[in-house]
């Protein structure tokens, strides 16, 4: 696909249903892809489109306007420095505070498993990119696709969890230290169970992360429906399982969506695949306003958009709203 849907989080326990809306933005859209990333820069009011795999890997970059309600636009970027290789299955995260993003690790080719790691500028129109660590480099983490990526706003820092390298499945955690720019990986106790194509957001209400899903194998018993906390307090990170009784969860997934609302302290999931190879079409959350429960899980009822995975997904703060393509 390379639609652009709309679902708006305002009024969640109001009396009318939540809607999809699609998009009909002018301009030339990005060609359908999967395994791309997305990035929301509120200050440039703008949904940000990169790499993926269109039956063969990209490294082009798009952005959509969505200043104006029912005149969003589509353009395409050319930022200067030099991009990443062209890659698939990549981890991507943002910096709102100084409107950075950053693209780690992925896929190249059929087996080509990366570790390198870039940083695009989006103060500009267009932007700049500025390659962070090369491939390889000292001190890197292990190669890996398939993997989670966060920015933890509170110690200034990436942190990045689990994965595939091609022949495993991973359970490490490592950091970059933007104002050191360093790679490090972290001690952080008893961590879940090797995994990849899960999800991630971080919860800077309560300084966390979150994450669901993903796999272990490739079996339709290694579908995963876990809920795993991270404590990134620096220097005493540690894992805790929250998640709910057998009964009480949704059903496990692969490459599913997710964002964090910052308005309802609500992390938003869409989309996936289950056991079953069915393409999840329901949207869900997990209630984070509290940090000492388990957390509640609850499905926002909505017209159903058909089912799709791997695919870029954003939160809107000034719509409070998530955005896929």
């Amino acid at each position: 696909y390379n639609d652009v849907w709309e679902l708006s989080a305002d009024d969640r326990f109001g009396s009318s249903p939540l809607q999809w809306r699609k998009l009909n933005p002018t301009g030339t859209p990005p060609s359908a892809r999967t395994t791309h990333l997305a990035f929301f820069d509120a200050t440039g009011n703008r949904m940000i489109i990169h790499g993926g795999y269109d039956g063969a890997d990209k490294n082009d970059t798009y952005a959509l306007d969505v200043t104006t309600r029912y005149s969003e636009a589509w353009s395409t970027l050319s930022p200067t420095g030099t991009a990443p290789t062209a890659r698939s299955q990549a981890a991507g995260a943002f910096k709102a505070s100084t409107r950075k993003a950053y693209v780690q690790g992925g896929l190249v080719g059929a087996g080509d498993y990366r570790n390198d790691l870039f940083e695009l500028d989006l103060s500009t129109t267009n932007g700049a990119w500025t390659q962070l660590k090369a491939e390889d480099a000292s001190g890197n983490p292990p190669s890996r696709a398939d993997h989670s990526m966060i920015f933890d706003t509170t110690n200034n820092r990436l942190l990045i969890f689990g994965g595939y390298d091609g022949t495993n499945r991973l359970n490490d955690l490592w950091r970059w230290d933007v104002a050191g720019a360093s790679f490090a990986e972290v001690s952080d106790g008893t961590p879940p169970g090797v995994r990849q194509m899960h999800v991630a957001v971080y919860d800077e209400n309560n300084p966390r992360m979150i994450v669901w899903g993903g796999r272990n194998g490739t079996a339709s018993s290694n579908y995963l429906s876990e809920i795993w906390e991270l404590n990134t307090t620096s220097g005493s990170e540690a894992w805790t399982d929250r998640s709910q009784a057998a009964g009480d969860k949704v059903p496990g997934s692969r490459s599913s969506a997710a964002c964090f609302d910052t308005v309802n302290k609500i992390m938003v999931i869409f989309g996936g695949e289950d056991s079953a190879l069915a393409q999840h079409k329901h949207v869900y959350f997990i209630d984070l306003a509290t940090s000492v429960s388990a957390p509640f899980w609850g499905a926002l009822h909505n017209n159903w958009l058909w089912g799709r995975d791997a695919i870029g997904y954003a939160y809107n703060p000034d719509r409070n709203e998530t955005l896929i393509f």
